[in-house]
Formats: structure tokens, sequence, C-alpha cells
């Protein structure tokens, strides 16, 4: 026999559809176990799709965040532009409703929320309560029309491809519930997210994207691992002026540690906790940054 460390799938993961690794091996969420399993977990892992409207653009990661820290977690998430025709469809209403051009006026955040519905209505206020928090009142939207609006993750994504840098949000940063809080430390950073997208990588495909790190940093077969082991979340951070240095300065050194002593305000230094563990990937060289935000948001698509 032989000790190994546990698997790091937390109970947030287990929902179908969802992809998780075991002990390296890919694995895909199909059904539920056995009856007495989906009795009891079916009516707390309800898939709901919500849509953060384009003036809650600058409070978008703290409402992800509230949305975790209430207990729900993030599936598929996806930043879309929606025409008018299709938003009256996703709203059931006509098209030129009032309602209408508030989702249209920008870019539209689509979110898959997974856990229970009533608790998601209680915090938006669709429940017709009065305990909801006003953040998400205001700047979400709950579809009914639940079919069309899964359309949306298949909608074009807002990537400009011009003037970028990529940051990837790491599975195990998702897993725990920090892509709300990191987006928030971004923004409030000042930088403009442009294109936001979930991926689930195969591991082929995280060995191609990190290729450039092979023989080059001793933590490249861990770094692949990681990047491959679940849900990251990828941002197109768009400047006009020098995107690959200023993010890289936001994000800090690789090493936690060495960041927590010398960075301490960067993004690896308030959330990381090691090498392999320092919550984001970001483009090292200004010549990159176009083709890491290519791999994810027009290789991938």
């Amino acid at each position: 026999m032989k000790r190994c460390a546990y698997p790091s799938v937390s109970l947030p993961d287990l929902f179908i559809g969802n992809q998780v690794t075991v002990y390296a091996r890919q694995l895909r969420v199909a059904d539920y176990g056995d009856d007495y399993t989906r009795r009891a977990m079916s009516a707390s892992r309800v898939k709901t799709i919500i849509a953060i409207v384009p003036d809650g653009y600058e409070q978008l990661g703290k409402i992800l965040d509230r949305l975790q820290q209430r207990g729900l977690s993030l599936g598929r998430l996806k930043m879309v532009m929606i025409p008018p025709s299709h938003a009256a469809e996703l709203l059931l209403l006509p098209e030129h409703h009032p309602d209408v051009p508030r989702l249209c006026a920008g870019n539209v955040t689509a979110v898959e929320v997974v856990g229970d519905p009533n608790e998601l209505a209680k915090l938006t206020g669709s429940d017709g309560g009065s305990k909801f928090d006003p953040l998400l009142r205001d700047y979400v939207h709950v579809f009914s029309n639940k079919v069309d609006a899964a359309s949306l993750f298949e909608a074009h994504t807002t990537a400009q491809l011009e003037s970028c840098t990529c940051c990837v949000i790491l599975p195990h940063a998702v897993s725990a519930g920090l892509s709300g809080a990191i987006l928030d430390a971004v923004l409030e950073e000042g930088f403009e997210v442009s294109a936001a997208q979930t991926f689930q990588l195969e591991r082929a495909s995280a060995l191609e994207f990190l290729e450039i790190y092979k023989g080059v940093v001793p933590e490249y077969a861990g770094m692949v691992d990681q990047l491959a082991s679940g849900v990251c979340l990828a941002l197109e951070i768009h400047d006009p002026d020098r995107p690959v240095e200023m993010f890289r300065e936001l994000a800090g050194p690789a090493d936690p540690q060495i960041a927590k002593l010398y960075r301490p305000k960067t993004l690896r230094a308030r959330f990381g906790t090691d090498r392999l563990r320092n919550v984001v990937h970001c483009t090292d060289l200004p010549e990159d940054g176009l083709l890491e935000c290519e791999y994810f948001f027009k290789i991938l698509q």
C-alpha cells in the first residue's frame, strides 16, 4: 500500500456536467450514484442562469463573491453581447419594453449558478421578500426562460484581441470560491476586463498553453496538473498602453511567500499559497499577451 494525497474535490464541485480531476484523471459527473443521493442533493444543486447587466460591470467581482459566500457555486461564465431581439426573447417581453435596452447597453456577464434556487431568489429579491442583497437586486437578472438563456454561452466572445494581456484564475482558486474576490481586486485597480469565460482544459491543452515554461521552471509538470485540474476563469485585460507589464505588476512574484514579503498588495500575496497554488497565471512577455488571449478566446472557442 502507498500513502497518497486526498483528492482535491469538494462538494461544490459535484454537480451534473462538471469535470473533476481525481489522481490526474479527468472525470465528468454524469449522474447521481443512487436514488438516495439524488433525493438528498438534487434540490440544492439546481442550475439557474443569471445575467449581470452592463451597468453592474464595476461590481462584477463583488457580485460573484456574494453569491459564493452564500453557498452558491459558479458553473459556466461568459461575457457576451446581447442583441435587442435576443434580449426580448430571453426576458419574455416585447422588443420595445424598457427592460430590454438595459440588457443590451454593453457587455453582459452570463453565469450559471449552481445551488438552492430559493436562496438565489431571496438574494436577488425575485421572491418578493425583503431580505434581498441590494447589489444583487440592482444588477442581477434571473432568467426564467432557461432553455433560451443557455444559448448565451454559445454567443460570440467579447474579446477585443488587441492591446491585451491574459489572466487565468487557476482551478484551485475557482474551486475555493476566490474568483469573485480576485476579479474585484483587478477591477478596483482600474484594469478593464474586456472578456471573461470559464474553461475546463484537457491535459493536452494545458500542456500546449504552458509549453513555453517546459525546461525553464522546475514546477512545469505541477503547473500543467493545476491548470488541468478543474474549471479556470480566463480574462482578457485590455489596456492601450502596456497591458502585459502593468498587469504583471498587480499579479506579483510567482512565489506567494516572496510576494507576501516584498509585494504584499499583489494578487499572489493576498490570495496565493505556494508556487503551484498562486491563484493566477498572467502573461510574462509583452509579445505573448495577444497570443495567450487568442488561445483562450479564439482557438478554444
